[in-house]
């Protein structure tokens, strides 16, 4: 008896399709709950997970069984990607907060020059002329912004996007260069802030999971997960200056 995707390949798209998208509709609850958690409120469920069942037809579409790649592992990429791109058209943080996100970069990094190490909150509040409540209250307050900011890091995206990129060897050994150099800069993070991209984005524990793990507030998660983005974009500038 063929399988579904066999089903699917010979032409029976319509009854199948309905069976694939209830079979791993769990993928679709599980990206826009993971999400969700960091976003305002006023961002609706339902429209995410609206988002999220268009990027799995099209996972769906797009899939070839005979490739030495796991449906749910290319599904969740193909969801996830779906939902960025809905959420950065909403656009919903202000200029200023914008602003405020790259001022926090650029003292990192003018800090860590100085001091030859990765400053602590302390010294950034310090040199900002914030108390530490409220320069910790700022990197909450952008945090909505490192949902989409990090996964621009992984993807080459957003700022980093490495624009123009075919499979010509070149574009290739640009791709492997923004790794390389990705990979070295979390490797140069404190490691609390490396421990908690660690545990959010590889082991997928939510902010609060980690906040039992290291025994601190959910709040102050979300504060150590949006200084390790803001100076790895500092940190990226770098390379994009170099390509």
């Amino acid at each position: 008896m063929a399988t579904p995707w066999q089903q699917y390949g010979m032409g029976q798209r319509e009854p199948v399709l309905e069976q694939l998208v209830i079979a791993y509709r769990h993928l679709v609850d599980y990206q826009v709950q993971r999400l969700l958690v960091d976003l305002p409120a006023s961002v609706d469920r339902d429209d995410l997970v609206s988002e999220a069942c268009i990027g799995l037809i099209d996972a769906i579409n797009r899939y070839d069984p005979n490739k030495q790649v796991k449906f749910e592992t290319y599904a969740s990429i193909r969801i996830r990607g779906a939902i960025v791109d809905y959420l950065r058209k909403l656009d919903w943080a202000p200029r200023s907060l914008r602003q405020r996100a790259r001022e926090i970069g650029q003292v990192e990094m003018e800090l860590e020059q100085d001091l030859g190490l990765p400053p602590s909150d302390e010294q950034v509040a310090q040199r900002m002329g914030l108390k530490l409540t409220e320069f910790r209250q700022t990197l909450s307050d952008i945090s909505v912004l490192n949902v989409l900011s990090f996964r621009d890091l992984e993807e080459g995206e957003g700022e980093f996007q490495l624009r123009g990129m075919r499979d010509e060897p070149e574009d290739e050994a640009r791709r492997r260069d923004f790794v390389r150099c990705l990979a070295q800069n979390i490797d140069q993070l404190p490691d609390r802030e490396r421990l908690v991209l660690d545990l959010y984005y590889r082991r997928q524990l939510s902010l609060k999971e980690i906040g039992d793990v290291l025994d601190l507030s959910e709040s102050r998660i979300c504060q150590i997960h949006s200084g390790a983005v803001v100076r790895l974009r500092g940190l990226l500038r770098d390379w994009q200056g170099e390509v």
